[in-house]
């Protein structure tokens, strides 16, 4: 079944002259206090209006942030990825890709993927895997403007090398690329062809990092939008929340097919518009252009946890801005960054003043203004110390450069410190943060490292985290499976004051401790292997007879009083040589001495250990 997006996608809903002038003289007038005279060139959209955002306002940074000095890339940086190790991955077509250093802002050549034919990384989408590697998936036949192409790599931030997996079914140009909450890898949208009509990559595909391998999902033929916002949901499913019309895609399902949700609400079907996932559920989209009214300055978002989910008109931002990258800070905010009021080539368009978005007021404040342009093809990612990083963007500014950007609670004094913590934990345990700092953390938050590319981030993610205070400790709980996806994240201590620590990395898996092909945040007998690898008599894998959420193969407390000991024996006696279920800990269909050897390693001891109870 394929399911038509165009040309929905290219649909405006007109509107009157007067609210296009009322929209150009309020624009302008906003903007006065923030502007100075320039010499824009002839016949542009924006010649004589801007520059937007200069001069900035002249507030103290704690109130504004600050931004660093302009520093010199060697292209634009069209496509930016953090990676564990703490470097940022960029490049423009990854011939050849380079590191950026945060720590001392420098950048590096980079080893160059080996590519089979004369292609390219640019327009390519990308995420980081449970693993930590980084999947980089179709972009562009080189020379031959918006051709797609199928191939795929992955990076290794440890070693700094790129391996070949899998080429996908489809060759895709400007194709998301989502990691889902399992660790697999979906691909949908993404041009094969140009022309007119250009030919879409009509069915997504999932990539299996166990097997190495693609498969597409012949049940979900859908003509998207190209980079369509596409995230990973609690439920298991994947939405794809524009441009465009809104739709579910249950992956997890045989045969999996997209589900309309919702409707489009800017007038253009959303050219030119952002979003995020700025909390679990939560969907934040800004900007957007119409070929009637410009760009504008609308903000919506979306709960994807309402029986009935819409869109929502938010405050709008206080510059009508497209092409803008949104940011998850480490406070929970959201930063937008860059941007123009018309033209997204047009440098005379850009807007230079950031604004941050409260998601609890839902209310955008304008910070410091940049130095360069960041319009269309420009990325901006947070580094695990806090900062921002923007670079890239067309125009005669901007481009090969990048800017460093303070947000405020970098200014609020002495900042938290993680002395110590794990690089892993499991979904649904706890774990130890040692810190002097301890009594003064208001709160902790996990974000998810960015992987950004046309002003778009799908694997963005925040989450604040549950915590105990101890001396010279934190007890902190790991997030549930449903909430996030496997893999690395930066973890942070945020004090009393607002001021946030440097963040640490740590991972975030599914573990299979008794490698029974369950893993252990679901497994209700992680030390005695009961799921479907071990091949049992009746097939009974997490036989839980008596219900109590612990595994029979965990389970010798056949009298329910919650220890194990001679009661269950002279229970466990009685049955032996029989079918019964509970004594038969093995799950094999009869009592034997086999049940008894584990019965005997349980005794004296409570049920367990196991998953968590139901």
């Amino acid at each position: 079944m394929i399911i038509s997006e165009y040309p929905p996608f290219f649909e405006t809903k007109k509107l009157n002259l007067f609210k296009v002038i009322l929209i150009l003289l309020l624009s302008t007038l906003l903007l006065f206090s923030y502007t100075k005279p320039v010499s824009a060139a002839n016949g542009t959209a924006c010649a004589g209006l801007g520059p937007f955002g200069l001069p900035g306002l002249d507030l103290p940074p704690e109130q504004i942030g600050e931004w660093g000095e302009v520093l010199t890339f060697p292209v634009p940086a069209i496509h930016s990825i953090v990676l564990s190790s703490g470097k940022v991955l960029f490049w423009l077509n990854a011939l050849p890709p380079y590191l950026f250093d945060p720590l001392t802002e420098t950048y590096e050549v980079a080893q160059s993927p080996a590519f089979d034919t004369s292609v390219d990384f640019f327009c390519a989408g990308h995420a980081t895997m449970a693993d930590g590697r980084v999947m980089v998936a179709g972009g562009t036949v080189t020379g031959a403007g918006t051709t797609g192409i199928p191939d795929a790599f992955i990076f290794d931030p440890v070693t700094e090398t790129w391996e070949k997996t899998a080429s996908m079914a489809e060759s895709r140009w400007y194709p998301t690329i989502t990691t889902l909450l399992d660790g697999r890898i979906l691909s949908t949208s993404g041009r094969i062809i140009p022309g007119s009509p250009s030919i879409n990559a009509l069915f997504p595909e999932i990539y299996d990092p166990e097997l190495g391998t693609w498969t597409t999902l012949t049940s979900a033929g859908r003509n998207q939008p190209l980079y369509p916002f596409t995230y990973a949901l609690p439920d298991g499913t994947a939405v794809d929340s524009g441009p465009g019309n809104v739709y579910t895609l249950d992956v997890a399902s045989e045969e999996p097919i997209w589900t309309r949700i919702t409707n489009i609400i800017f007038t253009s079907g959303g050219a030119g518009e952002s979003s995020a996932m700025y909390k679990i559920n939560q969907i934040l989209k800004i900007g957007s252009v119409d070929s009637v009214t410009g760009d504008l300055d609308r903000a919506l978002v979306l709960d994807m946890s309402q029986p009935s989910p819409a869109w929502r008109e938010i405050p709008p931002m206080n510059f009508p801005r497209r092409r803008a990258d949104i940011v998850l800070l480490a406070n929970g905010k959201a930063m937008v960054t860059g941007g123009a009021i018309a033209t997204q080539n047009d440098h005379d368009c850009a807007v230079y003043a950031s604004e941050i978005w409260d998601p609890e007021t839902e209310e955008f404040t304008v910070v410091a203004s940049q130095d360069q342009a960041r319009i269309y093809h420009s990325t901006s990612v947070l580094l695990p110390d806090g900062r921002i990083l923007t670079s890239g963007g067309e125009g005669v500014s901007g481009g090969k450069t990048a800017e460093i950007y303070s947000p405020p609670y970098l200014f609020k004094g002495v900042r938290p410190v993680i002395s110590n913590m794990p690089t892993a934990a499991n979904y649904g345990t706890s774990f130890t943060v040692d810190t002097a700092d301890a009594p003064d953390i208001a709160s902790i938050s996990l974000l998810r490292p960015a992987a950004i590319t046309h002003n778009f981030d799908e694997n963005q993610r925040f989450l604040s985290l549950d915590f105990t205070v101890g001396e010279g400790q934190l007890t902190v709980t790991a997030p549930a499976a449903e909430n996030t996806p496997p893999g690395d994240y930066m973890l942070f201590l945020i004090n009393t004051n607002g001021a946030v620590s440097v963040a640490k990395f740590i991972r975030l898996t599914a573990i299979d401790t008794d490698l029974d092909g369950i893993f252990d945040h679901e497994d209700n007998c992680t030390l005695a292997a009961n799921g479907p690898l071990i091949l049992d008599a009746g097939g009974n894998s997490q036989l839980d007879t008596d219900n109590d959420g612990f595994g029979n193969m965990c389970d010798a407390d056949l009298n329910n009083d919650n220890i194990v000991n001679s009661l269950d024996l002279g229970l466990f006696k009685i049955r032996f040589s029989t079918t019964d279920a509970d004594a038969d800990i093995n799950g094999d269909g009869i009592v034997n001495s086999l049940d008894l050897g584990l019965f005997k390693s349980l005794f004296f001891k409570p049920p367990g250990p196991s998953g968590p109870l139901p």
